[in-house]
């Protein structure tokens, strides 16, 4: 199985840029660190400003929790509601589902697969993960009920 991990994420009503974890796998240790004293892990989401000339390509968002950045958000198909990037410090692939206007996102794992996260991507876009989807789905709890 190539996917690892989920964390579906959930505008938080009165923040323009907060997303509250909402469900998730409660697997991956990079994220449950990033967990609050109540448990809750609290996000935000930002158009990126900054440019960097060795880049080849910016990044769309970032991700940032706890004042640590997460991931840089990538959106190949401006037509699709998918993303992908990686989990800073680390060797793991992220893919994004996006809702509009980034109402809900969700985030997938895929560990150790950082060099393959644009492959990645184009296999979630043809539908070729959903079964690896559904199984993490299935997986999944309400943060609610910790």
């Amino acid at each position: 199985m190539i996917l690892t991990d989920y964390y579906l994420f959930k505008k938080n009503e009165g923040c323009k840029t907060r997303l509250d974890c909402e469900k998730s796998t409660k697997t991956y240790p990079e994220f449950e660190m990033l967990r609050d004293k109540e448990g809750k892990i609290k996000a935000y989401i930002a158009p990126t400003s900054n440019f960097k000339a060795n880049r080849k390509r910016k990044a769309d968002y970032a991700l940032t929790a706890k004042s640590k950045s997460i991931s840089s958000i990538y959106i190949p198909e401006i037509d699709k509601p998918f993303g992908y990037g990686d989990v800073s410090g680390t060797q793991d692939a992220i893919l994004f589902t996006i809702g509009k206007d980034f109402n809900d996102l969700g985030v997938i794992i895929a560990r150790g697969y950082k060099n393959l996260q644009l492959q990645l991507y184009f296999m979630l876009v043809e539908g070729e993960l959903n079964e690896e989807l559904k199984e993490l789905f299935n997986r999944c709890q309400n943060e609610n009920n910790s």
